[in-house]
């Protein structure tokens, strides 16, 4: 089976990423999407905890056929690298090829993915359009995802939103706006 590994924050999860989801599945680049939220982030990123943001995945994925959330890096310690991932992911599970896909917002820090790992290059790359963010540069097993419907919010969107207290309707999935307000979430 394909599988597109989809790594993230989900800080918060929002249609954006549904979007990605269904338009990888829908293309037939991969047969199953597996979300995988990261534990801590190599680039020292604040983050919810692990539990807010994996509760608000569940919630945003919930009835979707052809996605399932990996915690494979919930369970490690320390920093996780995406290399270590994806050798894992594909000794545990051999009978599936990996790919990784990410926005085209990442391509300009990528060179930073790689400086510990260049290996990571061996696997195929996904690159979905972000508004704003061209496909460069691309380095080898990239495939840029021209004329898919550009992404177009950011957790970052969500997140200032939220702070100033203004609506996230429609950014994220109704059952997500209800976890957020129910908690909190998201105020300065």
């Amino acid at each position: 089976m394909k599988i597109a590994l989809f790594g993230g924050a989900f800080d918060p999860p929002h249609t954006g990423h549904s979007q990605v989801i269904s338009s990888l599945v829908e293309n037939q680049i991969a047969d199953e999407v597996w979300c995988l939220p990261v534990k801590n982030h190599s680039f020292g990123k604040n983050m919810l905890p692990v539990y807010h943001r994996l509760a608000m995945l569940q919630l945003a994925v919930a009835g979707q056929l052809h996605v399932r959330i990996e915690e494979y890096e919930l369970h490690q310690e320390g920093v996780n690298y995406t290399y270590a991932t994806m050798m894992a992911l594909s000794l545990h599970y051999p009978h599936h090829s990996f790919s990784f896909v990410i926005g085209s917002d990442n391509l300009k820090d990528f060179h930073r993915w790689i400086e510990k790992h260049p290996q990571l290059l061996d696997f195929p790359f996904y690159i979905y359009p972000r508004e704003h963010f061209p496909f460069e540069p691309l380095y080898p097993h990239m495939t840029a995802l021209e004329g898919m419907r550009t992404v177009t919010i950011s957790s970052t969107q969500v997140r200032q939103l939220r702070a100033q207290g203004k609506s996230i309707a429609g950014l994220v999935e109704p059952a997500v706006e209800r976890y957020i307000q129910e908690h909190a979430l998201y105020f300065s």
